[in-house]
């Protein structure tokens, strides 16, 4: 079996950089940093998310991208995805309610945080399902 890793779906550097830092501090394992919806949906296709074990257990997925965004790959994933689908936290800087429910709605998010990730966030998605 392909050893477990994290993927980073965030087209902001900056956020890119707290986030992979924030990980960092709980596993040591690989991260995968991709910059759009569209490149993570061809990563998932690529690594068999949804026929095999999927390459990720952990997906942190921001939800505004200019090339493919969070929710064409939740839809993606709500389509195309059989029973190995990795936990999806979409990490967005949108409090709005009705981005909230469009997540809700896909049924393929395991949780909808607000940026920055936070230890408190990490302490609590490790400890409910361990990676590595």
């Amino acid at each position: 079996m392909e050893s477990r890793s994290v993927l980073i779906v965030e087209d902001d550097e900056d956020d890119f950089f707290l986030t992979q830092r924030a990980v960092r501090k709980v596993f040591a394992g690989p991260i995968v940093h991709l910059e759009s919806g569209r490149a993570a949906i061809e990563y998932l296709v690529q690594r068999g998310t949804g026929t095999a074990p999927a390459g990720s257990d952990l997906v942190f997925l921001d939800l505004k991208m200019d090339d493919g965004g969070g929710l064409e790959v939740l839809d993606w994933v709500r389509m195309h995805a059989g029973p190995h689908v990795p936990r999806i936290f979409v990490l967005t800087g949108s409090n709005e309610p009705r981005d909230r429910e469009r997540v809700r709605l896909s049924g393929v998010a395991a949780g909808y945080i607000v940026k920055p990730l936070g230890p408190e966030h990490l302490a609590e998605i490790f400890r409910a399902a361990p990676v590595g």
